[in-house]
């Protein structure tokens, strides 16, 4: 996890954390075209607020653990709060 691309042979599971937000591969994340989907819901955005810290941990088949360094990026903030429907 050095750099290195990664794709869902031999992964058990991945947790995708954003702030307070936890998604789950293969659960609610897919991986389409070498890449993985993460979607979040309006509420999900609006919870974030703005620099948000971020992090993927992979469980892989043999029980091994790997993470991510933990990043700090900004979520574009909409100044409606109000959830479109």
């Amino acid at each position: 996890m050095r750099g290195e691309y990664l794709s869902p042979n031999g992964v058990s599971r991945i947790e995708f954390t954003f702030g307070k937000v936890v998604k789950n591969y293969p659960e609610e994340v897919t991986y389409e075209d070498g890449r993985f989907i993460l979607p979040l819901s309006q509420e999900e955005t609006f919870s974030l607020g703005g620099a948000t810290q971020y992090q993927a941990r992979v469980l892989f088949g043999d029980g091994s653990v790997k993470s991510t360094k933990v990043w700090k990026g900004n979520v574009s903030i909409s100044i409606s709060k109000v959830v479109l429907s």
